[in-house]
């Protein structure tokens, strides 16, 4: 199961992801998509459901859940095998957090915070965006190699314990503050 967290749009490369799912499921005939904070309402859920209307074999493939109240998040991301996180723009996404301190491998495009959180092939992959052949090259990577998600997921927890806990981000932003009063 491919995870995504997040309101699924446009901007967060929405169509890239359902490109590459459209393209791996003939290889991958299990495969399916978890797309986990549901879409977002107007052209975002238009264009999905004509992308679902000129692809029917995908429709029972593609699961889509509506927004999550925090607690319950765990429980979902426990039903991926890795998370992916396209975005053809970002600062640091909350998703990601969340699904890196669930063990989570990831893949993510090379554009904002990712580049700062994500370390190639220790904690996870990072792809070009806009592209869809990197995407689904990183995503049969970690499809043909469970020991490797494992690996970056264990990895990518190890990272959210070291560094991104509300006791170290509250240090760092202690620091900063007084380095600004002064």
């Amino acid at each position: 199961i491919l995870g995504f967290s997040g309101i699924a749009r446009q901007k967060k490369g929405l169509f890239t992801l359902l490109h590459a799912f459209k393209e791996l499921v003939p290889k991958y005939p299990q495969l399916q998509l978890l797309l986990l904070g549901g879409i977002r309402a107007g052209k975002d859920t238009e264009l999905f459901q004509l992308f679902l209307k000129q692809n029917r074999q995908l429709k029972s493939r593609i699961l889509v859940i509506p927004y999550q109240p925090l607690e319950s998040l765990p429980s979902f991301y426990a039903l991926m095998d890795f998370c992916v996180f396209p975005s053809y723009q970002e600062g640091c996404p909350n998703a990601l957090l969340e699904a890196m301190a669930c063990g989570k491998c990831v893949v993510a495009t090379s554009v904002g915070g990712f580049n700062d959180i994500i370390d190639p092939q220790e904690n996870g992959l990072l792809v070009p965006p806009h592209q869809v052949q990197p995407l689904m090259d990183a995503i049969q990577t970690l499809l043909d190699n469970p020991a490797l998600r494992l690996k970056l997921g264990q990895q990518a927890r190890k990272t959210i314990l070291a560094n991104y806990t509300l006791d170290k981000e509250s240090t760092v932003f202690s620091k900063l503050y007084e380095s600004l009063i002064k």
